[in-house]
């Protein structure tokens, strides 16, 4: 004999689904969805709209004049929280990466799934290091099923503000401040340097410095030349600058309610 599944079936939101579930939290399906249009064209999936609508219209299947519909658009999922505050290495970008990836597994105590959030809120005070890493935790937690905000807590410098530039939104604290300025080389001995390692040296420095500034002129109301010009001289942004030019949307300060997760790198 089939079983029943009570009404009312309801909508819960998740990072990348809305999936449908009776009154006993039985999940009945699950609609899927791909903010990001490329990506969304390679998985065939639907806009996050398209998905709510079906998700709706499943629910409505069932004939009950007492059937609820929790919109996830309308409901306020937790932020989770990831501190960063080291100098810039691989050692500590592969653990800012895995507190990042570490959101959207996080399990309590008893083994349930805590969340899922909706978003992650990286407040990072990094007075630079090497660009490399930088460039592997930007396109990392930027590839994350989950809403990143950044939060610059004290001093975004040098390298750490191409990590920065991962949030859709990104704040500032009225206390803090950006350096700009150009990538540097670290040659491993004192001994004569081959011209080509020279060649080499530059090449590299002039294409991460090219990287860096597109991505900084695609989020904020500074061209490329701008953005590369202010590298060159070295360039210290306060809070309202970076307002100004668009590199923060907005000036707040670090609050965490007291019930939220947090991880620390």
């Amino acid at each position: 004999m089939s079983r029943g599944f009570p009404p009312p079936w309801s909508i819960v939101g998740r990072p990348e689904s809305f999936a449908i579930t009776d009154a006993a939290g039985q999940a009945l399906a699950y609609v899927y969805f791909e903010d990001e249009a490329g990506r969304r064209q390679a998985m065939k999936r639907l806009t996050r709209e398209e998905a709510r609508r079906i998700a709706v219209n499943i629910a409505s299947c069932r004939s009950c004049s007492r059937a609820k519909f929790a919109d996830p658009l309308e409901e306020k999922m937790p932020t989770a929280y990831v501190s960063f505050c080291k100098p810039l290495n691989w050692d500590t970008a592969s653990l800012l990466i895995e507190k990042c990836r570490r959101t959207l597994f996080d399990l309590n105590d008893k083994g349930v799934r805590n969340g899922p959030y909706d978003k992650l809120r990286l407040m990072m005070t990094c007075q630079g290091g090497s660009i490399g890493p930088a460039f592997a935790v930007y396109n990392e937690i930027k590839s994350m099923p989950i809403e990143i905000h950044t939060l610059n807590t004290g001093a975004t410098d040098s390298a750490a503000v191409m990590i920065f530039m991962a949030g859709k939104r990104r704040y500032a604290c009225a206390s803090s401040a950006f350096l700009l300025h150009q990538p540097s080389w670290t040659f491993a001995s004192k001994d004569d340097v081959p011209t080509v390692v020279l060649s080499d040296a530059v090449r590299w420095i002039d294409t991460y410095q090219t990287m860096m500034a597109q991505t900084i002129a695609s989020g904020t109301n500074l061209s490329q030349d701008r953005v590369q010009e202010m590298m060159k001289v070295g360039t210290t942004l306060t809070a309202a600058d970076a307002l100004e030019c668009g590199l923060v949307h907005e000036i707040i300060e670090p609050v965490i309610p007291a019930d939220a997760r947090w991880w620390q790198v």
